[in-house]
């Protein structure tokens, strides 16, 4: 399969996906789009994958596209700073329209690494917490990441809490399936935070433009 026919298929792979996914009431879905390390493609195939995805943006939103009939809010995922400025504006536009869905989240992981994502939401926490501190009145001088005004370590419960609202994901249900294709065994980077004790971690031997909707299916029901 050419790399364009490949592209094409795999857009026609995801709305077939997102619908199933949204008709068996899945309230988020996550796809892991382009991430950090694609950037690092040739110019002439970062172009391309930006270009799919400008006509896949364009399916999802049309009248009867999936976002209308299921009532899906999208949420950019990444480092928006690294996607070309017309890809950036198409994506922020669509987050806009779509802001006040409340039924289903699609979150589109662009530019994304689930380690800058973590170091990132760390970061944010710490400052979070700081502000917190501050307009209570308890900083009374520079506090350490991870710990109180009074030089006290955050309670455990309170640190994992503040990260989970920091997180590209926050508000989202705990990742019940993290589904990998192409029988590869590694995370890629992908959700590393998002994963826990119950999440269900499969590998399904086709390649994305390959699967129906009868893989989920199978998948869903093992589960």
């Amino acid at each position: 399969m050419s790399l364009e026919k490949a592209y094409q298929t795999g857009a026609q792979t995801l709305e077939t996906i997102l619908e199933f996914c949204f008709a068996t009431g899945i309230q988020a879905v996550t796809v892991y789009a382009f991430s950090l390390a694609n950037l690092q493609r040739s110019a002439e195939e970062v172009k391309a994958v930006m270009a799919h995805l400008k006509v896949c943006l364009a399916r999802f939103l049309q009248d009867g596209g999936v976002a209308e009939r299921f009532g899906v809010r999208l949420r950019l995922c990444g480092d928006r700073s690294l996607l070309p400025t017309e890809t950036l504006e198409g994506l922020e536009h669509a987050e806009r329209i779509l802001g006040k869905n409340t039924k289903h989240v699609l979150n589109l992981c662009l530019a994304y690494g689930s380690r800058h994502e973590i170091t990132s939401s760390v970061k944010a926490a710490v400052v979070k917490h700081s502000r917190r501190l501050c307009i209570a009145g308890q900083l009374d001088s520079p506090s350490q990441p991870g710990m109180t005004g009074h030089g006290l370590p955050l309670p455990r419960h309170d640190i994992i809490e503040t990260l989970e609202d920091t997180m590209s994901t926050a508000g989202c249900p705990p990742l019940d399936f993290l589904i990998r294709t192409s029988g590869t065994r590694r995370l890629s980077d992908f959700m590393l935070w998002q994963c826990h004790e119950t999440t269900d971690i499969v590998i399904l031997k086709k390649n994305w433009p390959e699967l129906l909707y009868w893989d989920f299916m199978q998948v869903f029901a093992k589960g």
